[in-house]
């Protein structure tokens, strides 16, 4: 489910950017509701005010005690002469804290300044609301609100995520079978259940392409094995004829020619050898069970390939820790040391070097040689070789590559020190004892 975490990724994020926004945002938008709230609270108050003084009282006389009164008692309003305090008409509003003599705290309170009539008369009231409460609330409904919308997001991303993973369900399972799938054992995809159409599609493809790739694939192998087998007679017969008259009184050009038929054809022989080798490797006909004294088949290749070391003037050195010993199958390791210690001798330079390693955990084979490089994406590819040397088939790597597999090991190229070296690795000794 990488690619459905991984698409759920930004709604986190977004998520929490959301949450991080919306709760102050929802905190100072409360604030101004309160405050308005206030705003208007003192507004009526003025309002009121000015009506009972001008109205609940018919004589001037009463309505300036009446305000005297007012501003002794302190209980929310003060009513100043405009003049003694002169002031500009219009509402004026403000928050600001005072100390409260009766709760001993000081505590914010909201303003008005206004200019009220009274018997024709101007006068500056200034009335004040306890804000105390708003501001002990608002707190607590911001926390409550942000649980809640953070629940609520919560509660959306989970149901989401799950709706998702049951939707993409299908699309897993067929990206799972497709990783797994091996077309030369003629396995195939199952189709996808799901009433999406998008699916379906895919289904369809993949079964329509993977069907295909797996009829090419035995088309290809039957024909390589048909073709290999038809050819070993034709060579076999060829080559004899060349042998004969080679064996006969011919002239010097004669005898030129019939020795390039037959090398030719001992190439051909080769190739088809190899092409007969890969065809049993795919098909899986061989049993790799066996035990295999690994140090043993080194040690003896090495010394079958000292005359060849010695026809280019090679120095070789192994390094060798006895009694290896591997489950495989003797013939195909046999095979695969072969190939790569032919690769070593035929692509090095005269008085080259051929190093040898092996250990409990590794072989390495390494040379002297072109350096530059080789193509790691080619060099274990078929018919993959320097058009300078005629003589391979280019696949003698890819042999390799195909026994490495059919035992569970790995091969790998690296350029280490002008040094063309090959590694293989993850094979799993059965005993390992030093002698």
């Amino acid at each position: 489910m990488k690619l459905l975490d991984k698409s759920f990724k930004p709604f986190v994020i977004m998520t929490t950017i959301l949450v991080l926004v919306s709760i102050p945002l929802f905190y100072f938008v409360v604030v101004y509701i309160y405050t308005v709230d206030a705003d208007q609270s003192l507004i009526n108050n003025k309002l009121r005010v000015e009506d009972q003084l001008n109205h609940l009282h018919m004589h001037p006389r009463t309505a300036v005690i009446r305000i005297r009164l007012l501003n002794e008692l302190d209980i929310g309003y003060q009513i100043i002469s405009m003049d003694t305090f002169p002031a500009e008409r219009g509402d004026r509003f403000y928050t600001a804290e005072r100390f409260d003599q009766y709760s001993n705290s000081i505590r914010p309170y909201r303003y008005l300044e206004t200019v009220i009539d009274i018997f024709d008369k101007e006068y500056l009231l200034k009335a004040e609301v306890d804000m105390e409460e708003y501001f002990d609330v608002i707190p607590y409904t911001t926390a409550v609100a942000g649980l809640f919308f953070f629940l609520i997001l919560i509660g959306y991303y989970w149901i989401n995520r799950s709706i998702a993973r049951k939707v993409w369900r299908p699309f897993y399972k067929s990206i799972d079978e497709l990783s797994n799938l091996n077309i030369q054992n003629g396995q195939t995809l199952s189709p996808i259940e799901s009433d999406i159409e998008e699916f379906k599609k895919l289904s369809d493809n993949l079964l329509f392409y993977t069907n295909r790739s797996h009829s090419a694939y035995m088309q290809q192998k039957e024909f390589t094995e048909n073709a290999s087998h038809e050819l070993q007679t034709p060579l076999a017969i060829i080559q004899s004829k060349a042998e004969l008259l080679i064996q006969s009184n011919l002239t010097k050009e004669q005898f030129e020619i019939v020795d390039q038929i037959n090398l030719a054809v001992n190439r051909m022989n080769r190739l088809n050898k190899n092409l007969l080798l890969l065809t049993k490797l795919e098909n899986k006909q061989y049993l790799t069970n066996e035990n295999v004294n690994l140090s043993d088949v080194v040690k003896e290749t090495l010394e079958l390939y000292q005359s060849n070391f010695e026809s280019k003037n090679l120095s070789s050195y192994a390094e060798i820790k006895n009694s290896i010993i591997i489950k495989g199958n003797i013939a195909l390791i046999e095979t695969l040391i072969n190939s790569l210690l032919t690769n070593a001798t035929t692509h090095n330079f005269e008085n080259g070097k051929i190093k040898v390693y092996l250990n409990s955990k590794s072989l390495i084979i390494q040379n002297t040689g072109n350096s530059t490089a080789l193509d790691k994406n080619k060099i274990f590819k078929r018919f993959n070789k320097d058009n300078k040397n005629l003589a391979g088939s280019g696949l003698g790597l890819a042999i390799c590559k195909e026994i490495v597999q059919l035992h569970d090991f790995k091969i790998s190229y690296r350029m280490i020190n002008d040094l063309h070296s090959f590694k293989i690795t993850n094979f799993t000794p059965v005993t390992e004892t030093v002698i």
